[in-house]
């Protein structure tokens, strides 16, 4: 919440439509207090999505439209989160585009999931929960571990544990950056691996 001297005003969070993580951390968010607004691209079809997305508000926007992208643009005025999910490439390019995102709205905290992170050897991989598990370490023995890889296929565990995991530590993530943007008015970035983020349990 802000504080605008005698009342508070929920923070704006703005969700564009790009995996169960994201969609995890903003609905976090939500019951936090805070305003959520899903960009969306249309009505989802995942049953789970039905949970995730209690509690936003949901904004129809073809984002490889020029009008719609303007739409964006004016939402993320008044956003002070904005949170998404992607290899490290789609990051960088229209319509998530964050570099320039936080260029025209320097109070903007940008937070995102990442398979391998931004930086360093890995970050153009791309990869999958499956993936994270077993690159973080996780998959070992979890379930029972595979003996015979070149006859096994890679095991995973039930539901989308990692993809939940990584929308928990993200929004930890977020709450610091708020905390810091307190102090000094500036937005922050969150950047979150995957791999690493199992990697750390």
């Amino acid at each position: 919440m802000a504080d605008t001297g005698d009342r508070a005003v929920p923070l704006e969070v703005v969700e564009i439509e790009t995996g169960p993580g994201a969609a995890f951390a903003a609905r976090l968010l939500g019951d936090l207090g805070a305003s959520v607004t899903k960009v969306t691209h249309g009505v989802p079809v995942d049953p789970d999505a039905i949970a995730l997305d209690a509690g936003k508000r949901s904004l129809v926007l073809n984002l490889d439209d020029r009008e719609d992208l303007a739409r964006l643009e004016a939402l993320l005025e008044n956003a002070d989160v904005l949170i998404c999910q992607g290899n490290a490439a789609s990051l960088m390019v229209p319509p998530l585009a964050l570099t320039v995102r936080r260029k025209r709205h320097p109070r903007l905290i940008t937070a995102a999931i990442t398979p391998f992170g931004e930086s360093g050897p890995h970050h153009s991989w791309e990869g999958t929960g499956l993936v994270a598990l077993h690159a973080g370490g996780l998959g070992f023995g979890t379930p029972p571990r595979v003996t015979d890889p070149k006859q096994e296929h890679p095991l995973s565990i039930p539901g989308d544990a990692v993809s939940f995991l990584c929308g928990l530590v993200l929004v930890v993530g977020i709450l610091h950056a708020l905390a810091e943007r307190d102090r000094d008015d500036t937005g922050r970035h969150v950047e979150l691996s995957a791999e690493e983020t199992v990697a750390s349990l």
